[in-house]
């Protein structure tokens, strides 16, 4: 975590309600790790879809956001994502890549693993507007 400089403030933000937590943040990689509580589940106590696809939504904006001098800002443009199993687990991991940075857009490819094992349960791919 040495390349932390500077940790964007989620108290009392949407990021706050999440829960997730920074494993490792350096410039085109971030990694998050949510511990899984009642309140991110469904009615049948697998995780909900939309808790998969916003931690999606943050490791996307953060890989592209990444700056030595604390992050920059954006908005997410488009995310395209893809369900590929579910998890009545524990925890997420949650990591997103930088693949390509222009002036003013950036894209990005995500995956949400299920703690422990690792298994794969969701990719997508993000266009990103710079701010």
């Amino acid at each position: 975590m040495a390349d932390f400089k500077t940790l964007p403030d989620i108290e009392g933000t949407f990021h706050d309600l999440l829960g997730y937590t920074f494993v490792d943040w350096k410039d085109g990689f971030v990694k998050t790790e949510l511990l899984l509580e009642p309140k991110h589940k469904n009615r049948q106590g697998w995780v909900h879809g939309g808790v998969i696809l916003s931690l999606m939504d943050v490791v996307s904006t953060f890989a592209g956001n990444y700056s030595p001098d604390g992050p920059v800002a954006s908005v997410t443009v488009n995310i395209s994502c893809n369900f590929i199993a579910g998890t009545n687990g524990e925890s997420l991991l949650s990591e997103g890549r930088l693949v390509r940075k222009g002036r003013s857009t950036f894209f990005t490819e995500n995956r949400v693993l299920e703690g422990g094992s690792n298994r794969i349960l969701a990719t997508s791919q993000g266009v990103h507007k710079l701010l």
